[in-house]
């Protein structure tokens, strides 16, 4: 297992891999894990506001787009059948009218403006905190207001995160982009990977509190030549764990697990 200590106030910076698992400290100083094996980021700063950082011009003009990267047993020869595929529809399931509201996609405005998102697939997903939602659509998100459900930060490219970082995570906007809520600790927890070009990179950025517009703990975390696809953050009470689909070429290499304690 590699183990991550983040270097956040009464947090520690780690990342680690065991048995395919990688792992992010974010409660322990130290790592207790049998057989670890430590490595730290390779880049680690403070954001002190999101509020005060204003999107690049050229963000605007980017689709968002990268190109898909094959998945040698689903795009090769004998592709199984989705058994879990639906085919018809034997009900109603749509949400009542008027539960829902209009969130980031083409054409999607807010106080900093229009974002066009042109990305296939969106990867949509989306975390509630204490008294707001976050919404990351690939390569782009926004804040809005629980109680209002009004846009009050957004919507923005998502390497804004690391605006002024340096290196690929503030330069790319790759997209895969995901966003967790931990409520015990009232954070935020925001990743998306820079893969350009190799060497690759996981981006994280880590709230200082449970505003999502305020300050953020960045780090960079490399992967080589491994791609890291497809990532995905769980919440734990003793970490959080991020899973990926390992690639290196065009070869999955297995599942890799990270996880900030």
């Amino acid at each position: 297992m590699t183990t991550l200590k983040p270097n956040l106030p009464g947090l520690g910076t780690a990342l680690c891999a065991l048995a395919g698992m990688t792992c992010l400290n974010a409660y322990a100083a130290t790592a207790t894990l049998s057989g670890a094996e430590v490595a730290a980021s390779v880049q680690h700063d403070t954001l002190h506001s999101l509020r005060g950082v204003m999107p690049r011009p050229d963000d605007f003009s980017k689709s968002g787009q990268h190109p898909a990267r094959p998945l040698p047993w689903l795009d090769g020869p004998g592709t199984p059948t989705d058994g879990a595929l639906q085919t018809s529809s034997t009900g109603s399931f749509a949400p009542a009218v008027g539960a829902g509201f209009d969130g980031v996609g083409q054409g999607f405005s807010g106080p900093q403006g229009t974002f066009t998102v042109n990305s296939a697939p969106p990867d949509t997903n989306g975390a509630v905190g204490a008294t707001q939602y976050v919404q990351i659509v690939n390569s782009a998100f926004a804040v809005f207001d629980k109680t209002t459900r009004s846009v009050t930060y957004g919507p923005v490219a998502t390497n804004t995160l690391w605006t002024g970082f340096g290196g690929p995570c503030e330069a790319d906007n790759d997209g895969d982009a995901i966003v967790v809520y931990d409520k015990a600790a009232g954070r935020w927890v925001i990743s998306q990977f820079a893969v350009t070009a190799a060497p690759y990179y996981e981006c994280v950025a880590v709230s200082a509190t449970s505003d999502a517009t305020g300050a953020y703990y960045r780090y960079a975390f490399p992967y080589g030549s491994v791609f890291p696809d497809y990532p995905k953050m769980g919440v734990w009470p003793d970490a959080y764990y991020e899973t990926f689909n390992m690639f290196n070429g065009n070869t999955s290499t297995g599942p890799t697990r990270r996880t900030p304690r």
